[in-house]
């Protein structure tokens, strides 16, 4: 799967990080990574965020983080949107706040490493 999506990136003209920060939103670029059985949206924001994309990644752990504050179900892609937005809220007072950092930040509450 990882040489796959090594190849798939490459033949879309990525072949370097700096590459991936510069196009990650082209639907081509995007397509190389979701197109692969088994790696969908969520582990491509989680790839480019590991690559520093300011990107969330709705996984396990955000998901419930979000479900156990609302009460109630959620799935990844109202997690994302929930969180983004919360980010938005939270930048007048903590203008240095990434998405990136709001993932981390509940990922170590959720985790108990908070």
């Amino acid at each position: 799967m990882c040489v796959e999506a090594a190849r798939r990136l490459r033949a879309a003209g990525v072949t370097h990080s700096g590459d991936l920060c510069k196009r990650a939103s082209e639907a081509e670029v995007r397509q190389a990574w979701i197109g692969i059985h088994g790696l969908g949206w969520i582990t491509w924001q989680y790839f480019c965020a590991l690559t520093g994309i300011d990107e969330l990644k709705p996984d396990v752990m955000l998901t419930r983080f979000v479900a156990t504050t609302l009460g109630r179900r959620v799935g990844a892609v109202e997690t994302d949107e929930l969180l983004a937005r919360v980010r938005e809220a939270l930048l007048p007072r903590h203008p240095e706040l990434t998405k990136r950092a709001l993932d981390h930040t509940i990922w170590r509450f959720g985790s108990g490493r908070s």
